[in-house]
């Protein structure tokens, strides 16, 4: 049996095994690098999205509350500002009122009518008449003041002079009384809207909404963390279980290079017992070469023999 010289021997066998297992190794380091740098900038990627929406949203809020805070502010502004005017309308009014009474008291002196004349009472008295007729007026006249009407003589030249600047009043009155109305109605709206204010804290309201908003999504990039932190984990473990199938990958391939090598030990081991078997073999070999070649030698002796017999 021969023994073939081309075969590898074990060392070289374990050298391509590990040369391989390292080009394996290296391209499945770079292939997990590659995946991991992926994924981390996918999820950093994820992570500032998400505050940044988290932040707009937040801001969204309070920017939606000013507004609201600022129609509220500009409406009661624009409300005081009424006030202030129609106050100042008012104090105008009164003014000129004032100036129209004082004419009638001028009037009453050049007429030489005392204030306690039953002409000045008349005068009163249809003064009073005149404001009890007009429209909303809650001034009423007693039976006996309407009584004293109907039996009251004609008006007299003081009375129809003070009557007319009387007239003269009403449209001051009339600016007044506006203007007292939009002064009561601005400020009862400004005093119910303060109050409403108070009840709900607009402001207040959309900052703790805001901190919520927030809350609610660093809650969420700490659950994105953890996922990434328990993905990161779950790859550690499977590069342990990737490490310890290559171990055994690498101690079976050890075993198979050893079992060989105990194989072809095991082979010679054979050949060299055989190998007495073989030079016994060559020495029979020889040993009948020897013998033909005696015969054929004696086998010559014999041949010149004959033809030196031949030749006598």
């Amino acid at each position: 049996m021969r023994i073939d010289g081309n075969r590898p021997g074990s060392q070289e066998l374990i050298s391509q095994a590990e040369a391989a297992k390292g080009q394996q190794k290296e391209k499945q380091t770079k292939e997990r690098v590659s995946i991991q740098a992926s994924q981390l900038n996918l999820m950093q990627d994820g992570i500032l999205e998400r505050r940044k929406k988290a932040m707009a949203d937040a801001m969204d809020i309070i920017g939606k509350q000013f507004g609201v805070d600022g129609k509220i502010d500009a409406d009661l502004d624009a409300r005081r500002e009424r006030i202030a005017d129609s106050k100042q309308k008012a104090s105008m009014a009164l003014k000129e009122k004032q100036a129209l009474s004082e004419e009638q008291e001028k009037l009453r002196e050049q007429y030489g009518v005392d204030l306690d004349s039953e002409e000045q009472s008349d005068l009163e008295l249809r003064i009073k008449m005149r404001e009890s007729i007009k429209p909303g007026s809650r001034l009423e006249l007693s039976k006996e003041e309407w009584e004293r009407l109907q039996n009251m003589g004609p008006e007299t030249e003081y009375q129809k002079a003070a009557l007319a600047i009387e007239s003269s009043k009403d449209v001051w009155n009339t600016e007044i009384k506006e203007a007292h109305k939009v002064i009561a109605q601005e400020t009862q709206v400004i005093r119910a809207t303060e109050q409403e204010l108070l009840k709900h804290h607009g402001m207040v309201d959309a900052v703790n909404l805001a901190e919520d908003s927030l809350e609610a999504a660093s809650d969420e990039i700490l659950g994105m963390l953890r996922q990434e932190g328990m993905e990161h984990v779950q790859e550690e473990i499977d590069e342990k279980v990737e490490e310890a199938k290559e171990q055994k990958e690498e101690k079976e391939e050890q075993e198979a290079i050893r079992e060989e090598k105990k194989a072809q030990q095991e082979e010679m081991n054979q050949n060299l017992k055989n190998m007495p078997d073989v030079q016994k073999a060559q020495s029979e070999v020889d040993q009948q070469l020897m013998e033909i070649r005696m015969r054929q030698k004696l086998l010559e002796e014999d041949l010149k023999g004959i033809q030196v017999d031949s030749n006598v």
